[in-house]
Order: structure tokens, then sequence, then C-alpha cells
């Protein structure tokens, strides 16, 4: 059984899954899967961060379904998006809990 399945089937499902409180269910599930990784804060860190874009990504098709379509350069835009938000999340994960935010601040002056 992978990681994804057991987070799926034994945390994330019997929360309530897709059928109330999905925004909620994705960021504990994602924390879930951040803990597996280590015990630490950085790694909690790292899966509420990634289980917010989930849930704000999942708002925002519901809110602006258009954004979604076919169109080419909508989805470039929408991959670059996803890109640097991932780029970012790993900072989080890498970096040890002492240091994390201040070499994260370091590396984003520099880009």
């Amino acid at each position: 059984m992978s990681l994804s399945s057991w987070i799926r089937d034994y945390v994330y499902v019997p929360l309530g899954g897709n059928r109330r409180h999905r925004a909620a269910n994705l960021v504990i599930a994602m924390a879930i899967c951040g803990l597996w990784h280590g015990a630490a804060w950085h790694f909690a860190a790292w899966g509420i961060y990634h289980g917010a874009g989930l849930a704000g990504e999942t708002a925002l098709r519901r809110a602006r379904p258009g954004l979604f379509d076919d169109d080419p350069f909508r989805n470039r835009l929408r991959q670059a998006l996803c890109f640097g938000f991932v780029s970012y999340g790993w900072l989080i994960f890498f970096y040890p809990p002492r240091i994390v935010l201040q070499q994260t601040a370091t590396l984003l002056r520099l880009a």
C-alpha cells in the first residue's frame, strides 16, 4: 500500500472526504502526510501549505470554472503558478526548523 492510498483510505475518507468539510480534510490529510516524513514542525508546515494549496485550487475551480478551460495560454500560466507554489513549498520541507524562515526569505530576495 502506498502512502497516498493509506492517507486517502484511513485519513481523508473517514474525515468525510469530498462530502463535507473538504478543505479542512485536505489540510489535515496533507499535514499528516508531512508528519509521516518526519516528526518536526517544518514537515507539518509543508503538509499544511500543500493542503491549503489544494483547498484553494478547489475553491477557485468552483468560483471561477472558466479559468480552467482548455485555453493553451491559461494552461501554461496555471502550470507556471503551480510550479512556483510547489517549489516554494519544498523550501519549507528542505531547511531545518531553526532557519527555514530566514533561508526562505533570503532565497526569495535573490530571485
